[in-house]
């Protein structure tokens, strides 16, 4: 099959899904359905963004983030699309400064081993395991 016949990314209700359980887990603010809801219903988007004591988190119908206090970001859900616009952005960005702007060395290992696992499953979305199964959706 095709990776571009795959689906692009998750639906709403499900990343909500998802986003509540890294919320519940780490003790941080969930994203309300109605806010993910207006990021697919844009042309262009920005992530929903919360913040509480413990940390904040980034939620897009691309990818689930969260950062606990000043440690490194975590990922619970990324997709092949995400990946690539970071990567390109951050080639940008070291184009129009004329040094190098390198992705954090977190990221990029959380990117390298999401491929990994998209390119072994011929899927473009990564779920990662530490979310729970019951919320998983088969992305054939």
């Amino acid at each position: 099959m095709m990776r571009n016949k795959l689906p692009q990314a998750l639906p709403c209700l499900q990343i909500t899904g998802l986003a509540a359980q890294v919320a519940e887990k780490y003790g941080l603010r969930p994203v309300p359905y109605s806010a993910l809801r207006r990021v697919y219903d844009t042309r262009f988007p920005l992530p929903v963004q919360t913040r509480s004591p413990n940390g904040q988190m980034w939620v897009d119908r691309y990818y689930i983030a969260w950062q606990l206090g000043s440690g490194p970001v975590r990922y619970g859900y990324l997709t092949r699309r995400h990946i690539f616009e970071e990567l390109t952005a951050y080639r940008a960005a070291a184009r129009l400064r004329g040094t190098p702007v390198l992705l954090p060395a977190d990221i990029g290992a959380a990117f390298s081993s999401a491929l990994r696992q998209m390119r072994l499953q011929e899927k473009n979305i990564w779920i990662s395991p530490r979310l729970n199964k019951s919320e998983r959706l088969d992305v054939r």
